[in-house]
């Protein structure tokens, strides 16, 4: 199934809503939307579903003035991956991402979201779960003078790993970054995060490892009015292990960092 929309010039913006699904066992889901010039701003909506093995491929893209919308929501039954994509840029009332995906079995999960150029500020929202071995993959990439609002939440029910990345700069009002994942098995935790603002930093981190996994955490900061730090780390079975590290640079506040370790004591 292959659907693509593209729409530009329209001073009310652009509306987009697809929705796919696919039954049986080897179908292909191919998302594609495009909007461009709308002085109200683009809205997206996507929706898709496979039964089966079937590989989900969504891509978004909006330029406009009024900020755009992005909502995808996947979901794959068995063996299927989800290839999550969306890119806004020139929104002066900021840009809202909203990704949630979902696999059932052994898939993949891939989320990439990247706003720049919004006056407002951007919003990223990813929720990924993977039930059996599959990976996440989830990077999200903000350039706002408002400032940039970052949640993620991953979690892998089996033996798959979880790579969080978040970068935010050029944000006046500062960046809000909150991470949390969680893997039920084997799988381990890299978590990324870096910023560049005047109004100072939030950083909001948590991981837990149910078995044998290991916990990356790692944070950045530049910021004027001071960042605040806060990480917990958790790995419950043998051969966990934690490894956390920040670096932050002076503004004219002190900064405020918070550690917490949560570690078997027979590790």
């Amino acid at each position: 199934m292959f659907q693509n929309e593209q729409g530009s010039g329209g001073s009310g913006g652009n509306q987009f809503n697809e929705q796919a699904s696919t039954g049986g066992r080897g179908g292909d889901i191919f998302q594609n939307e495009q909007g461009s010039g709308g002085s109200g701003g683009n809205q997206f909506n996507e929706q898709a579903a496979t039964g089966g093995r079937g590989d989900i491929f969504q891509n978004e893209q909006g330029s406009g003035r009024g900020g755009n919308q992005f909502n995808e929501q996947a979901s794959a039954g068995r063996h299927g991956d989800v290839f999550q994509n969306e890119q806004g840029s020139g929104g002066h009332g900021g840009n809202q991402f909203n990704e949630q995906a979902s696999t059932g079995g052994r898939g993949d999960i891939f989320q990439n979201e990247q706003g720049s150029g919004g006056h407002g500020g951007n919003q990223f929202n990813e929720q990924a779960s993977t039930g059996g071995r599959g990976d996440i993959f989830q990077n999200e990439q903000a350039h706002g003078h408002g400032g940039n609002q970052f949640n993620e939440q991953a979690s892998t029910g089996g033996h798959g790993s979880i790579f969080q990345n978040e970068q935010g700069s050029g944000g006046h009002g500062g960046n809000q970054f909150n991470e949390q994942a969680s893997t039920g098995g084997h799988g381990n935790i890299f978590q990324n995060e870096q910023a560049h603002g005047h109004g100072g930093n939030q950083f909001n981190e948590q991981a837990a490892t149910g078995g044998h996994g290991n916990v990356f955490q790692n944070e950045q900061a530049h910021g004027h009015g001071g960042n605040q730090f806060n990480e917990q780390a958790a790995t419950e079975h043998h051969h966990g292990h934690e490894h956390e590290q920040e670096h932050h640079h002076g503004g004219h506040d002190h900064h405020a960092d918070y550690h917490h370790h949560d570690v078997d004591p027979h590790v």
